[in-house]
């Protein structure tokens, strides 16, 4: 029943992705690739987004990017900048990329994974994000 994230890899098709030990448990919980509804999805189009609010900013992927800055934008965040389509493994695993990157420079804030403090890193375009990560966006979908 811990609270802690950790990375899990499906036996069945080799995805990768980080959830709370604790969610692990509960009936149902799996691979997002391989279960029915669930959220994002490596083997569909994926798009990387950049997000702002006072302070701190966040990257995510997304397959349905209009529903989820939705979301975001009821939360108080704008959006700075969206890249897409692209290989939905590709843009899990570019997010997965920065995520470690803000990890490694403790530049995360407290109790988040992909939210950092704009007085540690700002970056206004997804471009420049990936600079300083020292990543490079894949090639996009037509």
């Amino acid at each position: 029943k811990s609270n802690e994230k950790v990375e899990w890899k499906c036996a069945v098709c080799s995805h990768v992705w980080e959830a709370v030990v604790a969610s692990r448990t509960d009936k149902g919980a799996g691979c997002e690739d391989c279960r029915e509804g669930g959220g994002y999805k490596t083997t569909l189009p994926g798009y990387l987004y950049l997000m702002e609010r006072p302070g701190e900013q966040q990257v995510g992927i997304s397959n349905h990017p209009d529903r989820r800055l939705y979301i975001h934008d009821l939360e108080g965040w704008k959006l700075l900048d969206l890249k897409g389509p692209m290989n939905g493994k590709s843009a899990y695993e570019l997010e997965l990329a920065v995520r470690r990157h803000l990890r490694a420079h403790h530049w995360n804030l407290p109790g988040t994974w992909e939210n950092w403090s704009t007085a540690s890193l700002e970056a206004q375009t997804l471009d420049r994000l990936l600079e300083v990560v020292g990543a490079q966006l894949p090639p996009l979908l037509p």
